[in-house]
């Protein structure tokens, strides 16, 4: 009876994770619409430097490269996809934000904005 009870336990957690792993993506595709239509022509005409530092400054903000978001909310061929048209300009959507390391100046510059001292 117990064993019986933990698995349809499991089962109902796993379909309300299921839920909201639906609700999730739900959120994400409207809310990434809305971004895409407020920032899209900042972001067309970005420099390379500047897609660069985007990439980084995504993964500091969400813990997760940018080829990571784009595999967990369209899946694995949508950002091979976008990986590889990235690749053709020189970028990395897999890259990670190091403020210790190759992105110190970067984090100055970011800690200073968040401090409101520029």
């Amino acid at each position: 009876k117990q064993r019986d009870d933990l698995l349809n336990a499991e089962d109902t957690l796993l379909e309300i994770m299921n839920e909201m792993d639906d609700v999730m993506k739900e959120e994400f595709q409207v809310t990434f619409e809305s971004i895409r239509q407020e920032f899209q022509k900042d972001i067309e005409h970005m420099t390379y430097s500047q897609g660069i530092i985007l990439i980084k400054l995504i993964d500091r903000e969400t813990s997760k490269t940018s080829y990571k978001i784009i595999y967990e909310f369209r899946g694995k061929m949508r950002a091979f996809f976008y990986q590889s048209i990235a690749k053709m300009f020189k970028y990395d959507l897999k890259t990670e934000y190091d403020p210790g390391g190759s992105d110190k100046e970067i984090e100055k510059i970011v800690q200073l904005l968040e401090n409101d001292e520029i």
